[in-house]
């Protein structure tokens, strides 16, 4: 089984490009569209879903067993060099 991933907006292109040459499937949301627009894409394309939007980590409203997953990346400080080095390690 090969993961793919939905990106939100804020996640910096280094981390598609990443992700892309290790193999996966990876998609960005559309810009500007709203949380539960983001969980809808994600859970209608069972994509798991890469943000550093700390709102995705409430669990009332994002239960774990609603969606195919859910990775909030708080990697400080946030350059997205430091996410891409700690990334690929996972």
């Amino acid at each position: 089984m090969s993961y793919q991933f939905l990106l939100d907006e804020n996640v910096p292109r280094s981390i598609y490009k990443l992700l892309k040459q290790k193999g996966f499937h990876v998609e960005y949301v559309p810009q500007g569209v709203d949380d539960r627009t983001v969980i809808r894409i994600a859970r209608n394309k069972d994509l798991i879903l890469i943000t550093r939007d700390s709102n995705f980590t409430d669990e009332l409203r994002y239960p774990p067993n609603t969606h195919p997953g859910i990775i909030v990346l708080r990697i400080l400080p946030s350059l997205p060099r430091l996410m891409v080095e700690r990334l690929v390690y996972i």
